[in-house]
């Protein structure tokens, strides 16, 4: 709500983040870098989660 002054800002911000990529381009402000981190790492829980999902209905399918 106040890390970013625009919409497209935040987006970009939070898809790099999520993507665990975090090109470091764009930083939030002092009081909101937990925020990102937590960001980062639910990313990483997501892809995970995602592939393991993923395998489950592949075996399920065969």
């Amino acid at each position: 709500m106040h890390g970013f002054f625009d919409f497209r800002t935040s987006l970009y911000f939070s898809l790099v983040s999520y993507s665990t990529v975090g090109y470091g381009d764009i930083v939030l402000p002092e009081g909101f870098r937990l925020i990102g981190a937590v960001e980062g790492l639910l990313g990483t829980i997501m892809v995970g989660w995602t592939v393991a999902i993923l395998v489950r209905v592949l075996k399920s399918i065969r």
